[in-house]
């Protein structure tokens, strides 16, 4: 699922993506008193150069790869930028990441991995 808006407040969302990223939006995401339920077979939540800002809710991820991620393309590693941080503010989380390199949250800078091109962003 493509996000077009980048806020959304006090709904229920249900996502199931048996292909790639449950929710995948360039804008970020600011998310207050929510209930996300994702199952995805890469990524449950995942920005690029855009934080995410849980601001409390439910949410329920399993994932094959990381439950909640955010990516900074930038090419230095931008301690001092917002671009690339997960902001949580309250809420429950139950995060299940089954990968072999399986991660329940992940924000860094591409520029902190020089091996990583652009079709890694994308997966």
């Amino acid at each position: 699922m493509n996000f077009v808006s980048s806020s959304v407040a006090k709904v229920t969302l249900n996502v199931t993506s048996s292909a790639y990223n449950g929710i995948y939006t360039l804008p970020g995401i600011v998310a207050n008193e929510t209930t996300f339920n994702i199952t995805s077979a890469v990524d449950g939540i995942k920005t690029i150069d855009n934080p995410i800002t849980l601001n409390g809710g439910t949410y329920t991820i399993k994932s094959v790869a990381r439950g909640i991620r955010t990516v900074s393309s930038s090419s230095t590693y931008a301690t001092s930028s917002s671009a690339h941080n997960i902001i949580v503010n309250d809420g429950t989380y139950t995060i299940t990441a089954t990968g072999d390199d399986g991660e329940g949250f992940k924000a860094y800078a591409t520029g902190y991995f020089p091996c990583f091109e652009e079709k890694y962003l994308l997966a």
